[in-house]
């Protein structure tokens, strides 16, 4: 009895690369740093410094686009990763650096976590396509109108 309990199934951890984690924590810092330079350049003087209410609205658009299908290629890898691990039935696939020791997940639990990661992921996608593309054609059609009836406006006002 003593021996079947010394044989209990071993739990596999997959070990950190400490490597690919400062790869990682480097990244994330570099990409705060360039965010928060490129919000001091674009600060509010700069955009009052735009005259045309359209040019404004064209790069409020064009930022908003970006800012969400910038997210499309994340929702790519992660469903990738998600049939990765449905195909080998193991989380993480073999392989794999993890940045913190990871337990492994076989059969039907990993499966089941790669199907919902996969679910997860195209759910991430769709919702990126559609504030990327949708909101920004909305946004512009309905400060357009008021641009417009303003422009009218704003030229009788001159003479």
């Amino acid at each position: 009895m003593d021996n079947a309990q010394g044989q209990e199934k071993a739990i596999k951890v997959v070990k950190a690369d400490k490597r690919i984690r400062m790869l990682v924590l480097a990244g994330y810092l570099i990409s705060v740093i360039v965010l928060a330079i490129w919000m001091l350049l674009w600060s509010e003087s700069k955009l009052e410094q735009v005259k045309e209410p359209q040019v404004l609205l064209r790069i409020i658009r064009i930022v908003i686009a970006f800012i969400f299908l910038s997210i499309v290629p994340f929702g790519l890898y992660m469903c990738r990763f998600g049939w990765r691990v449905i195909k080998h039935r193991q989380m993480p696939p073999p392989g794999m650096k993890v940045i913190v020791d990871t337990k492994v997940l076989e059969s039907d639990k990993a499966v089941t976590r790669g199907r919902l990661i996969i679910a997860i992921s195209l759910v991430l996608i769709v919702l990126s396509l559609y504030g990327g593309l949708y909101f920004p054609y909305k946004l512009g059609k309905v400060f357009d109108k008021q641009i417009t009836q303003t422009a009218p406006q704003a030229a009788n006002s001159e003479n």
